[in-house]
């Protein structure tokens, strides 16, 4: 996971973000557009933060935003793919991409719990024999393409820890369900990072408040139930969240 990269690529403009804050309660005093425009609100910050946290704003629906992230794996896509209401995703094809002469190193996402086993205890074959098993299945999918068999069929071979490319286009709205969602400990720790990496670039465009990305028990209840994980979320800022869980990664 330390080679996963996150880039916020376009983002909308604060008048935009502004008039849309604005428009229930202020366009009624101007005539026309040009007069709206040249008397319209600058960026209040503040504001926009308590409209965000009003439960029936729209606001966070005219945000849209773009990320590019690098070397996350196919699980990762298979879990962000759900979150589908104001969110499309381009992904790297098995169909199209021949990765039959790629590098084995760097191949394959290591899961973050097994990368903090090894480090704790100086052990690290349960690592070592992970990343035998997925060049055993690379082998498998070189030996197909040899035989002639196209990339797409050869890609069923492919484990989903294979590293892929993701262009990622959603709104703030729904940004805000898949933190609150994903960053929750109930979750797979690749999914979690990424969410984090993906809030913590917005948050350096705007400085929304942290608290409309926390889960539920950030400041309440869990919402899991019987399936809670027992260890409640008691940071104030998704920086310390990061920090604190994936401190490998974050030194």
């Amino acid at each position: 996971m330390d080679k996963i990269q996150v880039k916020l690529m376009s983002w909308a403009e604060e008048d935009i973000i502004q008039i849309a804050c604005n428009m229930t309660r202020g366009a009624n005093k101007y005539d026309n557009i040009d007069e709206y425009l040249e008397n319209r609100e600058k960026w209040d910050i503040d504001k926009i933060n308590r409209v965000l946290h009003l439960p029936h704003s729209k606001l966070a629906r005219f945000i849209p935003l773009q990320f590019l992230v690098f070397n996350a794996s196919r699980r990762f896509l298979s879990q962000m793919i759900t979150h589908h209401i104001g969110c499309d995703i381009m992904s790297g094809s098995l169909q199209y991409s021949d990765h039959s002469k790629e590098h084995l190193k760097d191949m394959f996402v290591v899961p973050y719990n097994m990368v903090a086993k090894a480090t704790a205890t100086g052990e690290d074959d349960i690592v070592k024999a992970y990343l035998e098993e997925c060049n055993s299945s690379f082998e498998m999918y070189n030996a197909l393409r040899k035989r002639g068999i196209d990339n797409d069929n050869c890609g069923y071979v492919m484990p989903m820890a294979l590293r892929n490319v993701l262009l990622i286009q959603i709104n703030l709205e729904e940004l805000m369900n898949v933190a609150r969602t994903r960053l929750c400990r109930r979750n797979s720790e690749e999914i979690r990072y990424v969410v984090g990496l993906m809030i913590e670039q917005v948050k350096e465009v705007y400085n929304f408040d942290d608290d409309l990305f926390m889960p539920a028990c950030n400041t309440g209840v869990c919402k899991e139930g019987v399936y809670s994980c027992g260890c409640p979320i008691n940071f104030s800022t998704v920086k310390e969240l990061l920090d604190f869980d994936f401190k490998l990664l974050r030194d």
